[in-house]
Order: C-alpha cells, then structure tokens, then sequence
C-alpha cells in the first residue's frame, strides 16, 4: 500500500440553527455550551440540502437526541483526492454556544492531530486560533457545508448562538487503507463578555474576527476533544466493489498535509 499523507479539516463547520428557547435577558448563568461529534456529507458540494442536513444534525446534537460519535467508517470520513474533490464525506465536532449577547467575543483554539493507529503518538498538523465578535451580520450566500464553519444566529431577544466546528477527513486514493486511522481536533474555548476586539475586520463568511481582546470578563470555559477513528462497516464492501471509493483519504503530494479554513 502506498501511503499519501494527506489529510485535512474543515475548519469549523458552522450552522445556523435554533435549539433552544432563551430568555430575553440572558445573563451570566444562560452562556452554555454542548458539543458533539457526527458523520455528515460532502463539504464542499454546493448543494442547500447538503447543509440543511447538517444543520438538522447540529439541532440534534444541540437538543440530546443525537450521540456524539468517535467511531466511523471509511466512507464518512474520506474524501477522493480527486478535484474538486466532491466524492467523499466529512465527519464534523462542533460547540453550540448557546446564551450569547451581541459584543460578546467567543475565542476558540482547534488543535488537530492525526495518528495511523492507536499506539502511534498524536502529530498536530494544524494550530487555529480564532475571536469571534458576536453579533447580528450578513453571512456569505454560498450553499456549501465549508461556507458554514463559523455561523451566528439571532434568536431573537437578545439571544444570540454561535456555532464552532471543525470537519475532519482524510483525502485519499482508491489503493490506500485508511482503516484503524484517527484524526481529533483538542478545542478550548472562551467567552467573554464587554471586551473589545484587537485588529476587528470581517472574513469571508461576513463575521466580525480579531487578533485578540482588551479587556472584558470571563463568561465561561472550556474544552471539548473530537475524535474520528476509521472503523470497517458493511458500506465498505459495496462502495470497493463500485471502483473503490471506500478507500478515500491521502494527497497528491507525498507528506504534506493541510487544513481547510
């Protein structure tokens, strides 16, 4: 077996979707956060049913009805090194903020590794830091799931949720075999309330981002670890015997490895 060493992530996977009720003051004791981790389609088909998907995956997640996973199979998790790579599926680990008001900044550091089997040590691939200004905004059009990394939603009072993701996948060819493979993204994350942002600009999705805050209080902290092992499954089989696209994950290049943001 050859071994292309390519793998990415999505950086933060974003939906926009309501998943509970908050008062119209909220107040300290409201900012939570739930996370979670799920098998979803292809992020980068440009597809509104393909993200509506997600966003009834991240309602799920949000309300308890869904478990988190750690366990996939090959096709959840691999994507073919084939542009524009459009065969092939992501897993994805994100935190609903939920209680949020607007000028509230939420940062969030991902730290994704991988690793070829259980007893290999974790090699980090990718460091992402991230400030988010919340507040109401005009999020980019475009109906792709990687569009969708970062999303606010005004729920209306007051209330705002912010949801942080990250899609984990592997790119590969049809002769490689990622099973037994990981990949997980270590977050931490922090909100904080009456801070100002350093270096405010909007990104491409129309989200107010910085390099950092100056001043402010803590609200809460955290942390949350997903986790993407490549297990076997009965779609295994079916998906080899069509031309092999059960074994998706690697890169053109050999050794190089990269992330999606």
């Amino acid at each position: 077996m050859t071994v292309r060493l390519r793998f990415s992530s999505l950086a933060g996977l974003v939906l926009s979707i309501a998943l509970t009720s908050l008062s119209a003051s909220p107040s300290r004791a409201d900012v939570v956060v739930t996370s979670g981790s799920f098998a979803g389609p292809n992020p980068f088909k440009a597809d509104p049913t393909l993200v509506s998907s997600y966003r009834s995956s991240i309602a799920a997640i949000g309300a308890g009805i869904l478990e988190s996973r750690t366990n996939f199979g090959i096709p959840e998790l691999t994507i073919l090194d084939v542009e524009p790579y459009e065969v092939g599926n992501s897993t994805y680990h994100v935190s609903i903020f939920g209680g949020l008001l607007a000028g509230d900044v939420v940062r969030t550091l991902d730290i994704l590794q991988s690793r070829f089997s259980a007893s290999d040590p974790w090699e980090t691939f990718s460091t992402q830091n991230q400030w988010v200004q919340i507040g109401a905004y005009v999020h980019s059009p475009t109906q792709t799931v990687s569009n969708h990394r970062d999303f606010i939603e005004d729920l209306g009072g007051g209330a705002f949720q912010f949801v942080k993701g990250t899609g984990l996948f592997w790119y590969v060819f049809p002769d490689d075999d990622p099973l037994g493979w990981e990949l997980r993204v270590l977050r931490s994350y922090e909100v904080i309330r009456g801070a100002a942002l350093v270096n405010p600009r909007t990104n491409g999705r129309g989200l107010t981002i910085g390099d950092g805050v100056v001043g402010g209080t803590s609200e809460l902290v955290g942390e949350f670890t997903g986790l993407a092992v490549a297990v076997p499954e009965p779609s295994t089989m079916a998906l080899a015997a069509v031309g092999g696209l059960a074994m998706l994950v690697g890169r053109r290049v050999a050794s190089r490895r990269g992330s999606m943001r």
